[in-house]
């Protein structure tokens, strides 16, 4: 699968097509139309979602082998199979996934160490799911001509990712029963008037967004786009239900990992990838879902499912046993290659999805 330059139909509009997917596939897969629904479902079904039960467990199965490991791998296809990317930061990545080995490894000897990494990317992992959003919600806005200013943009920034990170980690690192997946984040923090005080400031900064926002509806006479703001309710609603996840770690991997981020992750690679490769001639932005069922995608998405899941069913667990015979407890090795994992990850994507870079501004947007 090497990348070549986008190609489009000579009947192919000049604007941009305003879906990345598709209207129905946006709103189910980026929007957070999933997340809602298993949320109605929950409400309504509660014993069937219990904790414990056999459905739970059974979404979380399938989140991890076909979503979790293979939305990981598809950023590592994307910076070594772009002739580009692979240039510009293959050498960083696998410096940074050294650091990340040796962080990891810290865990298993010293409790400090997995307090202060634990804490660390706990955070990276929130930032990360709020930076997405935001990502993709100035996708819409753009492929809308819905234009922000750097000022503008900057108070975006500040409320969508900046201020709702620091009060979700707030409010979860001021209790003591917090939880990274089975393991005690520990004492508390922060003082328990913390989480207060940024909330507040989370909602004066909502009051100048919402301020800036009707100021470019009188100036400009435009309304940001639909799937955008149904995109960031989505995504606030999601904070607020933190740090109650975050006691219910199961639940926590049922909210998290098939019905938000990953689904947005694919979507959103699966549109960039099917753009880098090349559409085919006489296919335009507007059909890109046709592409889904073609070989392109279809081998695409092959390979993310088939070395996925040998990663999850085979060499992670192999870790696991490898550090349970060299005498480490079984959840910490466990945790440890989770963080390893994510943290590499969250910072990758960092690396890789600039849209000030003209190229990937170019595949998201179009």
């Amino acid at each position: 699968m090497t990348s070549s330059v986008i190609t489009t139909g000579p009947k192919e509009s000049t604007e941009p097509y305003p879906w990345i997917l598709h209207p129905v596939l946006d709103y189910l897969l980026c929007c957070g139309g999933l997340l809602l629904i298993l949320a109605l479902l929950v409400c309504a079904f509660p014993d069937a979602f219990r904790n414990d039960g056999s459905l739970s467990k059974s979404i979380v199965t399938f989140s991890l082998i076909a979503l979790s490991m293979p939305h990981g791998l598809s950023s590592y296809l994307r910076v070594f199979n772009s002739k580009s990317t692979r240039t510009a930061i293959a050498r960083k990545v696998v410096i940074l996934g050294v650091v990340c080995v040796i962080a990891s490894i810290a865990t298993l000897f010293s409790e400090t160490a997995w307090i202060l990494v634990g804490h660390i990317v706990f955070y990276l992992g929130v930032q990360h799911l709020f930076a997405q959003s935001y990502g993709i919600a100035l996708v819409y806005c753009y492929k809308r001509k819905y234009y922000w200013t750097k000022w503008e943009q900057k108070v975006f920034n500040l409320v969508a990712v900046q201020l709702v990170t620091f009060h979700a980690m707030a409010r979860i690192f001021s209790q003591d029963n917090g939880y990274f997946i089975t393991r005690s984040f520990g004492p508390a923090w922060f003082p328990i008037w913390v989480p207060k005080v940024s909330g507040a400031l989370l909602y004066a900064s909502l009051i100048v967004f919402i301020g800036v926002c009707v100021r470019k509806y009188i100036k400009e006479k435009k309304i940001m786009p639909m799937p955008a703001i149904f995109l960031l309710i989505t995504t606030f609603v999601y904070q607020g239900m933190l740090p109650f996840l975050t006691s219910t770690p199961l639940l926590s991997a049922m909210a998290i990992a098939p019905n938000l981020h990953l689904t947005q992750y694919f979507a959103i690679t699966t549109s960039y990838f099917i753009k880098e490769v090349g559409l085919p001639e006489n296919v335009k932005f507007s059909q890109i879902s046709s592409q889904l069922l073609k070989p392109t995608a279809l081998k695409y998405f092959a390979f993310l499912l088939s070395v996925g899941f040998i990663t999850t069913i085979l060499i992670i667990p192999g870790v696991w046993n490898l550090g349970g015979m060299m005498g480490f407890d079984r959840g910490n090795v466990v945790l440890a290659v989770f963080i390893c994992i994510n943290a590499h990850h969250y910072i990758t994507d960092s690396l890789i999805w600039k849209q000030r870079d003209p190229q990937v501004r170019k595949l998201l947007i179009s």
